[in-house]
């Protein structure tokens, strides 16, 4: 009976994890929907300078990199990887995720754009901590002593500890 409850807990947290990295691609993609539309449209609520022009697409295809390489080192294993850039860092994803939007936020400078920048990071520390906790209950002491070397969003930080 108590292995079915855990069960069940196991479940519970998967679904909200599934809830939060759904919430993240909503809001991803409507940003994206958005910089487009503002691009094309030409609809800027505040006039951009050069570099916001610049850095906000080089942010955008930094992230759309970062995204897919994770997404590839990653693959579909369930083992723990702990190599490449999940040596570095431990959610490369929520960190790729981040980078796009900030890049279509910089591009945009529109107040829905960074309204929902906003509303992202929220979900992604709260999808974080629910994968987090997740990885624990899957992973138990070997994630512990992962979480320990490896940090979560800070890459200087995980590649100054990688060089060291």
């Amino acid at each position: 009976m108590l292995l079915g409850g855990r069960r069940r807990e196991a479940n519970k947290t998967t679904k909200e994890t599934k809830k939060y990295f759904v919430l993240q691609k909503i809001f991803l993609w409507g940003g994206i929907i958005q910089y487009f539309l503002l691009l094309k449209l030409n609809l800027y609520e505040i006039e951009l300078e050069s570099a916001t022009k610049i850095c906000g697409p080089l942010l955008i295809v930094a992230g759309i990199a970062l995204w897919a390489l994770s997404r590839h080192e990653l693959g579909s294993c369930s083992e723990l990887v702990e190599t490449g850039i999940y040596g570095i860092i431990r959610n490369p994803i929520g960190l790729a995720t981040l980078i796009i939007f900030s890049g279509i936020t910089l591009s945009g400078l529109s107040c829905s754009a960074i309204c929902g920048w906003a509303i992202l990071i929220f979900c992604l520390v709260v999808g974080n901590k629910a994968e987090e906790k997740e990885n624990l209950e899957k992973f138990g002491d070997k994630y512990k002593e992962y979480m320990k070397r490896v940090p979560s969003w800070n890459f200087l930080k995980g590649i100054l500890r990688k060089r060291s």
